[in-house]
């Protein structure tokens, strides 16, 4: 987690002072907030792929906000979490054995987690998917083939419209890309729409399920509509405010249409989840869901608006039941098992499973019948509920992961499955199901900060790595200006090349194409959408 502010989501960086539009009392500037004088340790250059300790043991200093900006960009170390040596060695917690029985816990044994749940996974998909599947799943993405463009900016989102004829990206100098997919062997732009100006990035977006519109947020309370056919000298962009109580200044970093298109869903940095409907432009619900930023909502079921996820920096995501909310608006069920703050929650869409992403460097698939009761979720009574008690001193920003995400399970973990070996760090990354045409839905995956795109089966065994690096030579942004030449101006002097981060992936719904949307170039200033797709197969 990175505090209780409201600008404490997403990355914030250091920009030079003007660049952003002020929205702040004077002597104000909640931007660094939580960087301004902060003591980090100082940068540990082992670059351990196996997480065994990233710690880095140097003395602290206090360090300025420009030299903190670049350890945005290059990592530094962290502080463990002391609870978690306790529960690795049960023997130091008082009546330990007691409070275990009492809350159900068990040993983290990959084979006895993997007993019975996963048979029962691959038997309901083999029974709902067609018999060409067991051929079309051999025909998965494989190879980093090409560039679909580069942006003078940072790639923040990229999705494919739910029947794969366009693909959409957000990027952060507010410009929304879209291009025609409909043949995925001359995938072309189709338009470039300019966004209103929000602050910092365009933090979410997405077409409408009847693809006449397009909706993105940045961190303010607006949400704005546009229609897909964009004509710049005719179009009018909508404004669709979620800020009806006059909080102010509270950000949006995700946001998502129902299934009929009537409604969004937001989650934002007032620790909110808020459902919005259009045509009416009134906010229908506002629930403070979470104890920190909600970083990620969706439906649970695309054919239906009744149950919702939220995804926070508290460490669980949460259901609601709209039908069932009362007055105290509590939820109807927790997931618990992640412990640190929540990148991403991403349904199944059939009301029964999801799939989270998470700083503590895990990502999680979840079963509804298996979350925990309100009645279950009680901070006063298991104090391993409590946010952040297993959570490293860390930044995740600027910070390598202090912890070994193999070696601790949080002990009301109630996850179906545990996937590791990707990174999320920087930003927040990303995670989906494969699509349920071409895989029957049995692939999960995940971009990385190490630019992997990393494909899972049911099991947690990694069954392809897409590196976007194959893609993008060192020259590929050389000659290429920056779009926000002003707020970038003081990195444009360094040489220093950043792997590309990997935030976003989208698996096309009926062919076996990826297209990953990175951070890239000269310290990471720069994005690309990069095709990944099956070749030699």
């Amino acid at each position: 987690m990175q505090g209780e502010s409201d600008d404490s989501g997403d990355d914030y960086m250091w920009a030079p002072p003007g660049m952003e539009e002020d929205t702040t009392t004077e002597g104000e500037d909640p931007l660094l907030d939580d960087l301004d004088g902060a003591e980090v340790d100082e940068e540990d250059d082992d670059d351990d792929a196996d997480y065994e300790d990233m710690s880095s043991e140097e003395d602290e200093g206090t360090i300025t906000q420009e030299e903190l900006y670049l350890r945005l960009l290059h990592g530094s170390g962290g502080r463990k979490n002391k609870n978690k040596a306790l529960w690795a060695n049960k023997s130091t917690v008082p009546d330990a054995e007691g409070f275990l029985a009492d809350i159900g816990w068990r040993a983290h044994d990959a084979t006895v987690r993997a007993e019975g749940v996963f048979d029962l996974l691959k038997k309901r998909e083999q029974r709902e998917s067609a018999p060409s599947l067991p051929i079309a799943a051999k025909f998965m993405p494989n190879t980093s083939t090409g560039v679909l463009e580069r942006y003078g900016s940072r790639a923040y989102v990229g999705q494919f419209t739910r029947d794969g004829t366009a693909f959409l990206a957000g990027t952060q100098d507010f410009q929304l890309h879209l291009y025609d997919t409909s043949d995925v062997s001359k995938m072309h732009k189709k338009a470039t729409i300019h966004a209103q100006v929000g602050r910092w990035t365009i933090t979410d977006c997405e077409v409408s399920p009847d693809q006449s519109q397009i909706m993105y947020s940045s961190i303010t309370p607006q949400v704005h509509l546009t229609p897909v056919h964009y004509d710049p000298e005719e179009s009018q962009q909508t404004s669709l405010d979620f800020d009806q109580d006059d909080d102010d200044g509270f950000g949006i970093w995700s946001v998502r249409f129902s299934g009929d298109g009537r409604e969004i869903v937001a989650g934002t940095s007032s620790h909110c989840l808020y459902v919005y409907d259009i045509e009416s432009q009134r906010v229908l619900l506002k629930i403070r869901a979470h104890a920190d930023d909600v970083n990620a909502v969706c439906f649970a079921d695309a054919s239906s608006s009744h149950v919702l996820y939220s995804a926070s920096d508290d460490g669980f995501v949460k259901i609601w039941d709209r039908r069932s909310l009362g007055r105290d608006s509590r939820p109807a069920g927790v997931f618990v098992g992640h412990t640190e703050g929540i990148t991403y929650v991403d349904s199944k869409d059939d009301g029964r499973y999801c799939l989270s992403n998470s700083k503590d460097q895990t990502m999680k698939m979840w079963d509804l019948r298996k979350c925990l009761e309100s009645s279950q979720f009680d901070m006063k009574k298991d104090k391993t509920l409590d946010v952040g008690y297993f959570a490293e001193e860390w930044d995740y920003r600027i910070s390598r992961y202090p912890g070994n995400p193999k070696a601790f399970r949080h002990p009301r973990d109630c996850s179906v499955q545990t996937f590791t070996g990707h990174r999320v760090l920087k930003t927040l990354i990303r995670c989906h199901f494969s699509p349920a045409f071409s895989t029957g839905q049995q692939y999960v995956y995940t971009g990385s900060e190490d630019g992997i795109v990393r494909i899972f089966d049911m099991e947690g065994k990694v069954v392809k790595e897409l590196d976007t690096a194959h893609a993008l030579p060192e020259s590929s942004f050389r000659s290429m200006p920056l779009a926000n030449s002003a707020i970038y101006e003081f990195l444009i002097p360094s040489r220093n090349r950043v792997p590309a981060v990997t935030r976003d992936v989208s698996w096309h719904p009926y062919l076996p194409y990826l297209i990953s949307t990175s951070w890239c170039g000269t310290r990471g200033a720069y994005g690309a959408a990069v095709i990944h797709e099956c070749q030699g197969t």
